[in-house]
Parts: structure tokens; C-alpha cells; sequence
């Protein structure tokens, strides 16, 4: 982000996006759960068990409600990870937005999260804005079926057999065509400023240069909604990662993704 940046002239305007791959539930902060194989539900099980905390029938049937679409976006992080990307480190960067980097004015810094839903799945109160709310859905629903045979081959080199790829890719599938699968995507968004250079005899140092125009966060409110998306915008460090620390803290302990055990090794059963 920094060697990009370099590239601004003074007053330039950088804006980053990232996708989050962590899909929300109706109220947008709600981590979904990914969907577990039958072993692993009974290992969850177990090691409530041993603990002395049994699973309650409604807990343990709990268990098997995650999403595939979920799952799949999980292993595919990892193997990201295992190809060489720093999708995490991406995710942070864009999260914290630009305060914090000596560059930027942090008066003309701004973050955001767009929201689009998965599938056409929300109602507006306005019969325009509806349609085409359903209509983003519609196309969203579109490019997560493409996206989920776009990362066969990446399973695939990791040691993920194509039968089980066909099994989560199947179960995704039906997913995104049933009427109860109502969550969003999340587009994390950073922007900022760069410092006006500061001209020699000019009062107190400031740049001669004209003021640039008013940064994106000085006129969003969070919460604010848009013609195809719902938008937050925050407008300093503090609210962006206080959002992202509300929706982290609704994420269900995960187990070890599969692609990292068979990297370990180890052999996998469902």
C-alpha cells in the first residue's frame, strides 16, 4: 500500500478494496458459520464432552447449519496463504484504514464497508430501490457460482480430491439457490489524501496550493443506504476497528481448515 501510495502527487487521492470473504448474516456484523463434514461434528462433540460441557440437542444440531459457500471460502484463504498470498495481512491493512500512514493527511482519511447482498434475497420499502437491490443480488449470485469452480484448481494443488470439491461445490450450489441463504458480502474500502507539499514563506508552513475537495467521510453517515448497497462509513481509525472487533467477536471457533491438514499429512475422512 505504502510503494503504491508513492505514486500520488500532493493532494492525490488513494483508495484501496479489499474483498472480505467472511460472509455476514441479515443484520451485516453476524459472522456466518462454515459448514462442518460429519467428523468433524462428532470431534466438536467429543471435545465438549471431555470438557465436562455437554452440547445441548439444539447445540449439537447447531452444528450442522454452517454454510458451504462458508467452508469453501475458508479453505480457499488458507490455500491462498499456502500459494504464497497474504490475503490476512491485506484484510488488516484495508481495515485500518490510512490514519496511521505519515503520508496521508488523517483530516482526509476515510474508511467504509459495502454491503451487497449474496442473493436476491432483500426487500426495501421502495419498490424502485428493491429491484435493484435484488438486481446486485442477482448478479452477486451469479459470480459466486463462477467463483466456486474459478477455485477447483487451487484445492485441487493442495491435496483436496475433486469428488470432495464436487461435494462442497454442490451443497454451495444449492445454497445460493434456496430462498432461506439471506447474508451479504462485505467490499472493505480505505481511502486518504496526500499531504500538500508545503511552500516555502507561507504562513506557519502550510501548502500555498489549493485545499482539495472534501474527502468521502466527511459527507457519509454510517449506516447511509445506497441505490444497490448498504454502506458504513467510518470516519476515523477507532470506528472502523471497533466495527471490525463487533464482527469478529461473532465468528465460531473454526476447525483446522482441511487443506492444512493434509498439507500436516494427515488422512482426512468425512
Amino acid at each position: 500500500m505504502e510503494e503504491i501510495s508513492l505514486c500520488l502527487k500532493p493532494g492525490g487521492l488513494a483508495i484501496f478494496i479489499e474483498a472480505d470473504l467472511d460472509l455476514l448474516a441479515e443484520d451485516r456484523t453476524t459472522i456466518l458459520p462454515i459448514a462442518l463434514t460429519d467428523k468433524e461434528i462428532r470431534e466438536a462433540i467429543a471435545r465438549s464432552e471431555q470438557k465436562g460441557l455437554p452440547l445441548s440437542e439444539a447445540e449439537k444440531a447447531s452444528l450442522g447449519e454452517g454454510a458451504w459457500l462458508q467452508r469453501i471460502t475458508y479453505e480457499v484463504v488458507y490455500s491462498a496463504t499456502l500459494n504464497g498470498s497474504d490475503i490476512p495481512g491485506a484484510e488488516e491493512a484495508v481495515d485500518e484504514g490510512l490514519w496511521r500512514m505519515n503520508m496521508f493527511d488523517p483530516a482526509l482519511c476515510g474508511a467504509s464497508s459495502v454491503f451487497t447482498p449474496v442473493t436476491p434475497w432483500p426487500r426495501m420499502r421502495d419498490p424502485e430501490q428493491s429491484q435493484k437491490v435484488k438486481y446486485a443480488g442477482s448478479l452477486m449470485r451469479q459470480d459466486a457460482h463462477n467463483a466456486l469452480r474459478a477455485f477447483h484448481p487451487l484445492l485441487r494443488k493442495y491435496g483436496v480430491s475433486q469428488s470432495i470439491i464436487d461435494q462442497w461445490t454442490a451443497a454451495a450450489d444449492w445454497e445460493l439457490t434456496s430462498q432461506k441463504f439471506r447474508c451479504w458480502t462485505r467490499l472493505r474500502v480505505a481511502w486518504g489524501r496526500r499531504k500538500q507539499r508545503k511552500e516555502r514563506g507561507s504562513p506557519s508552513g502550510h501548502s500555498t496550493e489549493p485545499s482539495p475537495s472534501p474527502s468521502p467521510s466527511s459527507s457519509g453517515t454510517k449506516g447511509q443506504q445506497f441505490l444497490l448497497h448498504q454502506v458504513e462509513v467510518y470516519n476515523s481509525r477507532e470506528e472502523a476497528l471497533s466495527a471490525k472487533e463487533a464482527r469478529l467477536s461473532t465468528r465460531d471457533p473454526r476447525p483446522l481448515p482441511f487443506v492444512a491438514r493434509l498439507a500436516r499429512g494427515e488422512s482426512i475422512a468425512l
